[in-house]
């Protein structure tokens, strides 16, 4: 499914809400057996995403790794050389 950059926003801040202030009973369901879902953000970070009931969990956010091609800075946010 193809998602705006506003939608995967939303997932991410609704999906940390509720993997911090959600019963913990929950995030432990989606962590298990929740539906996984991956999303690259606009800083290049890998941002894990368990659904679990219709509801977003956000699982990890790892930091983007330097020198993977799909995981590219655009060059205005790259420093110049100079």
């Amino acid at each position: 499914m193809n998602r705006s950059r506003e939608q995967i926003d939303a997932i991410l801040l609704v999906g940390d809400h509720h993997w911090r202030k959600g019963p913990r009973w929950r995030a432990a369901l989606a962590w298990c057996l929740g539906r996984q879902e991956v999303f690259v953000t606009h800083l290049g970070d890998a941002a894990k995403v368990r659904w679990w009931r219709g509801e977003p969990y956000l699982v990890s956010l790892r930091p983007r790794r330097p020198g993977l091609p799909w995981q590219v800075l655009p060059t205005e946010a790259t420093p110049s050389k100079k």
